[in-house]
């Protein structure tokens, strides 16, 4: 069926989302979990970001909502530069003290656990490097699918210009493994928030 008026299309923000994917390849592990992922293992994650926003009119963005170029930047410097080729953990495995050779909530401060505890209101990560020279992030939370786009979300959207938001972000940790975080528009409630 034809939309009625095809102007309106091109400029309701919550009707078009663009996409840009990109993949990394980061280990982890789940510390709680009583199966493989307990132990440090890898995935060639691929992850995609969708955004909202009206259809500019003018300007070298004319009939875009954003240039994907955009996009890939700031999945580049939120996603990818910064966790790719890492080993991530959570700052309170003890894996993370065996690799680095100290207790990381002790330098960083205990409290910092708490965030953890109370749903991660403070996602953080920090970098170090273990005593073989490899490169680990310790993060304030499980590092699952899940955790990841709820965390790589929040980063993106610190770098959402105005008029564009996030609409999605999707976490492939396999081809066939799959963990999505999507956003209603802005002044719409999700459901069961209030």
């Amino acid at each position: 069926m034809k939309p009625q008026n095809t102007q309106n299309i091109w400029k309701d923000p919550s009707i078009l989302v663009i996409t840009k994917d990109i993949e990394l390849d980061m280990g982890h592990r789940i510390p709680t979990h009583m199966s493989k992922c307990f132990h440090i293992h890898g995935h060639r994650y691929r992850v995609q970001l969708g955004v909202r926003g009206a259809v500019q009119m003018e300007g070298s963005e004319a009939g875009m909502i954003k240039d994907f170029s955009f996009l890939k930047e700031v999945l580049n410097y939120e996603v990818h530069d910064p966790f790719d080729h890492r080993l991530m953990l959570a700052a309170w495995d003890s894996v993370l003290e065996d690799l680095v050779g100290e207790n990381v909530l002790d330098r960083m401060g205990a409290s910092l656990h708490e965030a953890y505890k109370n749903e991660y209101a403070e996602s953080w990560y920090y970098e170090m490097t273990a005593k073989s020279g490899i490169k680990v992030v310790a993060v304030s939370f499980i590092p699952t699918a899940e955790h990841l786009a709820a965390f790589w979300a929040l980063r993106c959207s610190d770098r959402m210009p105005p008029g564009v938001e996030i609409n999605h972000i999707t976490v492939w940790e396999t081809p066939t493994s799959v963990a999505n975080i999507t956003f209603p528009p802005k002044g719409e409630k999700a459901n069961g928030c209030s």
